[in-house]
């Protein structure tokens, strides 16, 4: 497989945006036969950022995979305790072709000028299905991110 990606970052005053795009097609094969086949992968990924006030942040995040059509979204409203240190809330919706999930918890999160470590945690499950819920499920995350 051969592998492409294109970024854009746009900044305007308080808001900082990423669109990437990515693209996975076999070695040594033309665009048209692949697409022909369907053999053509692909990923969009939106990100963005805004400081509501110097201690309140929003992070809107989407992606989508053609693989299994997967899709996830996610929101996080931060509150900076120290100019470094965020603590606040994240909503998510994550789901592909074998089903959806919504996801409900908290995070904190340290940032520095080589990057940033997040972790975050709460309650998933079934998306639109508030009156069952034997398919609720706690969950964790660890995300580590580096600066070069």
């Amino acid at each position: 497989m051969a592998f492409g990606a294109l970024a854009y970052v746009a900044a305007f005053s308080a808001l900082m945006a990423v669109v990437s795009v990515m693209v996975a097609l076999p070695i040594g094969v033309l665009v048209a036969w692949v697409l022909a086949r369907g053999e053509f992968r692909g990923k969009a990924v939106v990100e963005t950022w805004t400081n509501l006030t110097p201690a309140i942040w929003l992070a809107l995040d989407g992606s989508w995979t053609q693989a299994h059509e997967t899709y996830s979204a996610r929101a996080r409203l931060g509150y900076r305790v120290l100019p470094q240190l965020s603590i606040g809330f994240e909503e998510a919706l994550l789901g592909n072709t074998s089903g959806d999930l919504a996801r409900s918890g908290l995070f904190a999160r340290y940032d520095w000028s080589g990057g940033e470590v997040a972790l975050a945690a709460g309650v998933s499950g079934q998306r639109f299905d508030f009156k069952d819920t034997s398919t609720d499920r706690t969950w964790m995350a660890l995300s580590v991110m580096f600066r070069f």
